[in-house]
């Protein structure tokens, strides 16, 4: 939603003038490069979960700040903050906001198959970046194992579900999914609901 030209927008223009993302601004997205695949926020606070790069075998997410301009567009307030995070050298597939936590889906970054799993950042909406110079590294509590499969089933996107109970469940959606999941006559595709930890 930022305004773009033929050069890109705001955001493209601060990641290649970054002095840890630029190099990976020159690479495929699929091959390493940037990658946003996981979007969450807090008032003006935005965190884009990126599926790449991996640095040092680290996830990353990247926070801008939001401001609206005098002519009613979006604009950055200061410069992205970058922070690591722990996932066991695989890339956030997306991100959702629980309450003051922070749901992570993360997975291979490739196209290839893959452990998948569910982590969660306790407290994010009060766990502020302080120094845009500064990347720090956290190491959000693993959840649960999401299962994959070879060739197809590679979980892809979240969404809270209430379950029966009323406690609070987790709908997991597959790019590519399995034949088994898909009825071409109902146009449906099945996903998974997990319950959440």
């Amino acid at each position: 939603m930022l305004p773009q030209d033929h050069q890109g927008n705001a955001l493209a223009a601060a990641l290649a003038q970054d002095s840890l993302l630029a190099p990976f601004t020159r690479i495929p997205a699929k091959e390493g490069g940037i990658d946003i695949e996981g979007i969450a926020v807090s008032g003006s606070r935005v965190a884009l979960g990126m599926r790449g790069p991996v640095i040092g075998g680290h996830g990353l997410i990247v926070e801008i700040e939001i401001e609206i301009t005098d002519q009613g567009d979006l604009s950055l307030a200061g410069e992205p903050i970058r922070r690591l995070i722990a996932l066991e050298g695989l890339g956030v597939r997306d991100l959702k906001r629980h309450g003051d936590d922070l749901l992570i889906l993360a997975g291979p970054t490739t196209a290839l198959s893959g452990p998948c799993a569910l982590y969660r950042w306790k407290n994010w909406v009060t766990d502020l970046p302080i120094d845009p110079a500064t990347v720090s590294l956290h190491r959000p509590g693993r959840l649960l194992e999401i299962p994959f499969g070879r060739g197809s089933d590679h979980p892809e996107g979240l969404a809270l579900w209430a379950l029966e109970d009323e406690t609070t469940g987790l709908m997991v959606i597959y790019d590519s999914p399995a034949d088994h999941r898909i009825d071409v006559d109902a146009k449906t595709v099945i996903a998974d609901i997990f319950r959440l930890p």
